[in-house]
């Protein structure tokens, strides 16, 4: 009786295997992102204690001067606060690409996987087709061949 062999299992390993880099890529991206968001909220609580520093200086009466660099620093880490969002908006749109493309890799390994399991559904079907039609020779030849049997 012949053994099971699955004529793409090479090609159903490659799919798994890009499905394990789609994986890594996409949680590399997603790391990315998660610093991103830590990074903006940072700097959203600087703004914040900044903005409320100036205000002090503003009640307490400060020069001029020190409330037009605290300004001219708030406008600063407006801008920063501004481009890093700029920067999530280009990971989120990083990390859906990478999300539809572990998506597809998915979907192929998956008609792989259905092909395959087809094809060892066919193979256990011909294996016990194989034992039937061999039991049934050898019932058949006890059968002619048994003296017992014939004479009754």
């Amino acid at each position: 009786m012949k053994r099971f062999q699955f004529r793409l299992e090479r090609v159903l390993q490659l799919k798994q295997q890009m499905e394990l880099q789609k994986q890594q890529e996409l949680g590399v991206v997603t790391a990315r992102m998660q610093i991103a968001e830590h990074t903006l909220a940072e700097m959203e609580t600087r703004r914040s204690e900044y903005h409320q520093q100036r205000n002090d200086l503003v009640k307490t009466g400060s020069s001029q001067r020190d409330i037009f660099m605290m300004n001219q620093h708030q406008q600063h880490l407006k801008q920063l606060v501004k481009k890093q969002k700029q920067v999530i908006a280009r990971i989120q749109k990083e990390v859906m690409a990478k999300q539809a493309a572990l998506q597809d890799a998915v979907r192929e390994k998956e008609k792989y996987e259905q092909y395959h399991a087809h094809k060892w559904d066919e193979y256990q079907r011909s294996v016990l087709a194989e034992e039937q039609q061999f039991l049934d020779e050898v019932a058949l030849r006890k059968h002619h061949f048994d003296p017992q049997i014939q004479g009754k």
